[in-house]
């Protein structure tokens, strides 16, 4: 074993009790929470979906793309617009009511 190692872990040796359960602690909530995101495989930066094969908006389409997984791709397009409101006349207020 390398002087480094042995020193470092007769230091830890060394240490109070309580340091010793807070080091355990640290590494079992790292090591739980590491298979809990193995066990619910939560995404990272990207997810592993294919979502050419899912329902589809208005405003999205499938097209063909060779570089794509399965050779489709989604392509989004711009929104249809909403049409303009009519505004509502504002009322004239009445005169010579007497």
């Amino acid at each position: 074993m390398p002087r480094l190692v042995r020193n470092k872990l007769q230091q830890f040796l060394a240490t109070s009790r309580t340091n010793k359960l807070i080091a355990l602690a640290a590494v079992l909530v790292v090591a739980t929470s590491g298979l809990i995101f193995l066990t619910i495989r939560a995404a990272g930066f990207f997810a592993s979906t294919e979502s050419d094969t899912g329902n589809l908006t208005a405003n999205a389409k499938v097209i063909t793309d060779t570089s794509a997984s399965g050779g489709r791709a989604i392509q989004f397009t711009a929104p249809a617009p909403s049409p303009t409101p009519t505004p509502t006349p504002t009322p004239t207020p009445a005169t010579n009511l007497w």
